[in-house]
């Protein structure tokens, strides 16, 4: 089995570098200003806005990986733009190839690497290490970036590894600390060793900083109801599912609101 995948890597790789020259031929005749303002918008969007989501940032992909798909401009910033249309598509063998070629094309660029990080940890089995090991190398290309510090945090606390967890959020939060997403995982990673207390304090920065993101909210909800806070963890899961509906799948089946359960104002508020 081992010997068929290093064929099929090598196959591959060879067919993958043939159609690269020639579509960089192509690129070359036929690469057009408003086509590298494509390129330039997707990029600029994603540094304002990292996880895609805006609904411009995500116009902004779209349109850059589409030079790809028609083979117009293959760049690593198409590249990078086809592997997050298809991984959100959940082509997650054609994702990996579309990282791996903007890794290829731009080997320094830290982007492809925390992405095919997010691939690998979320939309893959058994391949931890190998997130990790991309998360890592993003970090070192670009240690001024918090997102990866983030994405590393979040992996080596659902495997239990809270220590070196602890340190990727507290680069992610020094780094970025007006980011929601620094300190709602921050605040996961606490919940996940019962430092409630601490918890709530890094969900209510994440709620001040944004009070229309519904996750800090959701879980200050899942930390009320740990603490028996009946009326507060209410409160808190109402205005979190106002704000994103499908969360009240994600209560239905969540443990933390076991003291709820029975509770007719949860249930009325988990039904669709």
């Amino acid at each position: 089995m081992r010997l068929h995948r290093t064929i099929w890597f090598i196959t591959g790789t060879v067919v993958l570098l043939a159609a690269l020259v020639l579509l960089t031929r192509k690129a070359g005749e036929s690469g057009s200003e408003s086509q590298h303002q494509d390129i330039e918008a997707m990029t600029e969007g994603l540094k304002a806005d990292p996880y895609a989501n805006r609904p411009d940032t995500k116009s902004a992909i779209a349109a850059a990986a589409d030079l790809a798909v028609r083979g117009v401009l293959i760049t690593p910033e198409t590249s990078y733009a086809l592997g997050l249309i298809s991984m959100e598509a959940k082509q997650f063998a054609e994702a990996e190839s579309a990282f791996r070629n903007a890794i290829a094309l731009k080997p320094e660029w830290s982007w492809p690497y925390n992405a095919l990080g997010i691939l690998l940890a979320n939309y893959t089995k058994d391949r931890a290490r190998e997130a990790e090991e991309a998360y890592r190398t993003a970090i070192r290309f670009d240690p001024s970036a918090a997102r990866p510090y983030n994405d590393l945090a979040i992996l080596l606390r659902l495997n239990g590894r809270f220590a070196e967890a602890e340190e990727a959020a507290l680069n992610a939060i020094r780094l970025d600390p007006t980011g929601v997403a620094t300190h709602n995982n921050y605040g996961n990673l606490l919940v996940a060793q019962r430092r409630l207390t601490e918890a709530e304090a890094q969900y209510r920065k994440a709620m001040e900083l944004d009070p229309e993101h519904p996750k800090p909210f959701y879980n200050l909800a899942c930390v009320c109801s740990l603490q028996n806070r009946k009326e507060e963890a209410l409160t808190l899961l109402a205005k979190a599912v106002a704000r994103n509906p499908a969360l009240r799948e994600d209560a239905q089946r969540d443990p933390d609101f076991a003291t709820l359960r029975d509770d007719p104002q949860f249930q009325k508020l988990i039904r669709p």
